[in-house]
């Protein structure tokens, strides 16, 4: 099936589940504000009156209104791209760019949708199943709800999923801008770096080892440096304001956000026991969620090429390794090969539908906990 003939199915699956996806977390956010109103609480605050913005997009949205220069120096552990197309977005349309940051983040997500569609639907052999339950699992599992927020996972996986389609077809020349542009969105576009050194490898040994042509050499190693390049460049830049090179990537390192570096298996050890101890149920579930990334690993080791299998693992270390494992899920989702895993495994029609229903609840629940202040996104 060719490109033209897939585009109708890709649009409408695309268009479809970023629309029920805004309405489902749109609504959670006017309920919780009618529940609260009702209530009797007074005012909107915190993240009930910010709203779109609340949260980490809060400060995405003050380094896009004042640079990083007018916001507090925890704020450098976000990286710029989403900011600066805030400003963009500030230059074409009504919204001043702390809301422009939200603009971009739905815009790219429906771009994001088809995209992935695309991306999908080549990897498994022309499968449009497939390709639309990823689409849906996407925009419908609960973590989804940041994908209508001013966050910035939108927009990186905009980027992976484009980097990593186009070197898949040995499209080097695409491979770099899309790299570098992760780099700058999210820390972890770096590890786009290996997926993408395993498919230049690849194709050096289907050439037969020859380094001929010089062109498409330099275009490979330029698409496997882009990803570090583009977070390295950031950092080179911020260095003016910062005691070290790496101040913008220990920040991440405070025991509030994602804490130390541990050993996965530890960190996975201590989630069980939170489960069992019964007074820390919350942290406890993310048992669950390693367990789940466990699993995609296996079908993705078993189904997809080795290039996303290496890049699935790499992304499962660095999240399971943190001490903090609150933003697990966010994390997974944010990984493109456990979105495909997903759809791959999931593919018995009431499973598929228990499944999107069940996604649908949790992303209504997570939404309104998150704009009530109970959940940290």
């Amino acid at each position: 099936m060719s490109g033209p003939e897939i585009r109708p199915m890709a649009i409408r699956n695309a268009f479809g589940a970023w629309l029920i996806s805004r309405g489902l977390v749109i609504g959670s956010l006017a309920v919780a504000r009618h529940v609260f109103e009702f209530a009797g609480v007074g005012k909107w605050t915190g993240p009930l009156g910010q709203g779109l913005t609340s949260w980490d997009a809060s400060h995405y949205a003050e380094i896009s209104r004042f640079g990083y220069g007018g916001v507090a120096h925890e704020s450098l552990r976000f990286f710029p791209l989403l900011p600066l197309l805030g400003r963009l977005a500030e230059a074409v349309t009504p919204f001043h760019s702390g809301q422009g940051i939200v603009v971009v983040a739905n815009v790219v997500s429906l771009l994001f949708f088809l995209r992935l569609y695309g991306f999908v639907h080549r990897e498994t052999k022309f499968d449009s199943a497939i390709a639309a339950r990823a689409v849906w699992i996407a925009a419908l599992a609960p973590p989804a709800f940041i994908f209508v927020m001013g966050y910035a996972e939108s927009l990186f996986l905009l980027c992976a999923v484009s980097a990593l389609d186009a070197a898949r077809r040995g499209r080097w020349l695409r491979v770099a801008p899309w790299a570098f542009a992760a780099g700058l969105t999210r820390p972890p576009g770096t590890l786009l770096a290996i997926p993408i050194a395993i498919e230049a490898l690849l194709a050096w040994r289907a050439a037969g080892y020859s380094f001929a042509p010089k062109r498409r050499l330099v275009a490979q190693l330029v698409a496997t440096a882009a990803a570090p390049a583009g977070m390295l460049s950031f950092l080179w830049w911020a260095r003016r304001s910062t005691k070290t090179f790496f101040e913008p990537l220990r920040i991440h390192e405070r025991t509030n956000l994602r804490g130390g570096t541990e050993n996965p298996i530890s960190s996975v050890w201590d989630a069980f026991r939170d489960l069992l101890a019964g007074d820390r149920v919350g942290s406890g579930m993310h048992f669950f969620s390693a367990i789940a990334i466990f699993w995609l690993l296996i079908v993705l080791w078993r189904h997809a090429p080795r290039s996303l299998f290496a890049y699935g693992l790499a992304s499962a270390l660095v999240a399971l390794s943190a001490a903090n494992l609150d933003s697990l899920e966010r994390y997974a989702l944010a990984t493109v090969p456990f979105i495909l895993a997903a759809a791959i495994v999931v593919r018995h029609k009431t499973v598929e539908r228990g499944c999107l229903i069940a996604g649908s609840a949790g992303i209504v629940t997570m939404s309104f906990l998150a704009f009530s202040g109970a959940l940290v996104p």
